[in-house]
């Protein structure tokens, strides 16, 4: 539990394959964050992997790309630049947020059957809201416009990014 959190300009690691995730949790953890500020930040702002997450009044901007480390093929290539990212989690909700400026997808959501969307501005970035294998996002009071490719985006969709793989645990 966090309240009034500040994390900026974290950078992609160096060693384990990359990474750099501001806010990451894993493998059961529950992270609750309130009026938090998450901004320039590389690889993503908030994740979780098989976790829950509760955001609320909260900034997430300037979210950009990380060069990370394929370890199979020990070579370089560009990953995530998403600003809140939730990878089979158990819970998933935002509410009261602003999601700006980030170079991938403002939410994305991948095998995540619950989550919530409520009163948040998602706005200015390559994709705005993406739900892929089998997530579902219950949208409720946002705003979510001016991407350069898709405002919202699913597994039916064009221009749906890969399936994220967090590297870097």
């Amino acid at each position: 539990v966090a309240h009034g959190l500040l994390v900026d300009h974290t950078l992609p690691r160096k060693i384990a394959g990359g990474g750099g995730h501001a806010v990451y949790g894993a493998h059961g953890a529950a992270l609750e964050l309130t009026a938090a500020w998450v901004v320039d930040n590389f690889a993503t702002g908030i994740a979780v992997d098989k976790s829950a997450l509760v955001a609320d009044r909260s900034v997430v901007r300037l979210t950009r790309f990380a060069h990370l480390i394929d370890p199979d093929r020990r070579q370089m290539k560009v990953a995530l630049g998403d600003a809140l990212l939730g990878v089979q989690a158990t819970g998933f909700e935002v509410r009261r947020s602003s999601v700006t400026d980030n170079q991938r997808a403002g939410l994305l959501l991948d095998g995540t059957p619950t989550a919530v969307l409520s009163a948040s501005l998602v706005a200015h970035g390559t994709f705005g809201v993406v739900t892929q294998n089998g997530s579902v996002v219950t949208a409720k009071g946002n705003l979510v416009f001016g991407h350069a490719q898709q405002n919202r985006a699913g597994d039916g969709g064009l221009a749906v990014p890969a399936p994220p793989v967090l590297v870097g645990k």
